[in-house]
């Protein structure tokens, strides 16, 4: 009877010692598959809040508060106004939409037409969609101050409404006077002359290698492979409105930003 006792203790014992074993590994089983569940899984983006200045039509600086992930950057690695994004965006719709390369005879209302035009209607149809009657503007800055146009490049010397703001030249004066002036130098290995090519910025070129420009474009938010900015402009050759390597193809004599930050 002590041995049967005996024999009942030890088996007790031994069904005890197995449920515990197999309940310890089951535990850490579970331990072992949230481990590499942990480790496998994608990693977690924070968020962060940035400040970003937006001039409005005014003319007036604000603060927006927008949430990015620091991964998040743009093509330049620089926050834009918000006019600056907005005339961007228009030009690339010019690109997309192929607005063909026309010399548009005076119109009444002066605006070219939506899908023809030159270059400096490339630049004028891109501020009147983003909200600025440069046609308008353009006309009273001249009425205000027309001798510091140049009218001697034109055999007509009197003020038109219509024409006027759709002159190449006409359209760098207004800028140089009512923008913000930056350089004409582009140098891609110094960082702040790169700053200062910014997309939805304005260049004029002379295709002469004179003082005055005959064709003008707006600075893209793309680069070349060799890290240049592409323009967005519109000349005879490929005869639309294009994206592409340009900024160093001419002398350029006037690079702005407007409205003025």
């Amino acid at each position: 009877m002590r041995r049967g006792n005996k024999f009942l203790f030890a088996s007790i014992f031994l069904i005890a010692v197995i449920q515990l074993g197999t309940l310890f590994f089951l535990y850490n089983s579970d331990a072992v598959a949230q481990y590499i569940s942990e480790a496998n899984a994608p990693p977690t983006t924070t968020t962060e809040t940035t400040e970003m200045p937006i001039v409005g039509e005014s003319g007036a600086e604000t603060i927006i508060t927008e949430e990015t992930t620091p991964q998040e950057t743009t093509a330049m690695n620089i926050a834009i106004s918000e006019a600056q994004t907005n005339i961007l965006i228009d030009a690339k719709k010019q690109v997309e939409e192929r607005v063909e390369f026309k010399i548009i005879p005076y119109r009444e209302g002066g605006y070219a037409p939506d899908n023809a035009g030159t270059a400096a209607d490339v630049i004028a149809r891109a501020l009147k969609n983003s909200g600025y009657d440069i046609r308008e503007l353009i006309y009273q800055d001249i009425v205000a101050a027309k001798d510091k146009y140049p009218w001697e490049l034109y055999e007509i010397k009197d003020i038109d409404k219509n024409i006027d703001f759709r002159r190449t030249p006409m359209q760098e004066t207004f800028f140089m006077r009512n923008g913000l002036v930056l350089t004409n130098e582009f140098n891609k290995d110094d960082p702040e002359n790169a700053a200062q090519w910014q997309p939805g910025d304005f260049v004029y070129f002379s295709i002469e290698g004179d003082d005055w420009a005959e064709t003008c474009g707006i600075i893209s938010d793309k680069f070349s492979d060799d890290g240049i900015p592409l323009v967005i402009h519109n000349t005879a050759d490929p005869g639309y409105v294009v994206e592409n390597d340009f900024l160093l193809t001419y002398k350029i004599v006037g690079h702005y930003r407007y409205p003025k930050p």
